[in-house]
């Protein structure tokens, strides 16, 4: 079954798997801490996307729970906005790597708004 909650779950299960192994991998028993360091700085853009996604999406769900329930009270706009342009912002910056230093270049301008 090809759903979004199955496809999520098992995005989930990998992210585990693989934060497990990299724990593992890079714990300070064995391995060199300016490695780690490295690996850190280097997903931390993506990380940042993640997260910012992450808090965007519970707000949408709130929105639309609230539509379901018939509440009167909505969620701030000022609040949607602020999530959205900085959720914006992360997958901008993460574009702007890909533009820079991926391997297929993005070329074209990239309007993410």
């Amino acid at each position: 079954m090809d759903t979004l909650a199955s496809w999520k779950k098992e995005y989930v299960k990998m992210l585990k798997d693989w934060d497990k192994n990299y724990c593992k991998h890079m714990s300070k028993k064995g391995t060199y801490e300016e490695m780690n360091t490295l690996h850190m700085t280097a997903a931390k853009p993506l990380t940042e996307l993640i997260e910012s996604n992450k808090n965007f999406h519970h707000l949408e769900l709130m929105i639309e729970a609230n539509k379901k329930k018939g509440n009167q009270i909505p969620v701030p706009e000022f609040r949607y906005r602020a999530l959205q342009e900085k959720f914006c912002q992360k997958l901008t910056a993460v574009c702007e790597l890909f533009k820079d230093f991926g391997t297929d270049r993005l070329e074209d301008h990239f309007d993410i708004k």
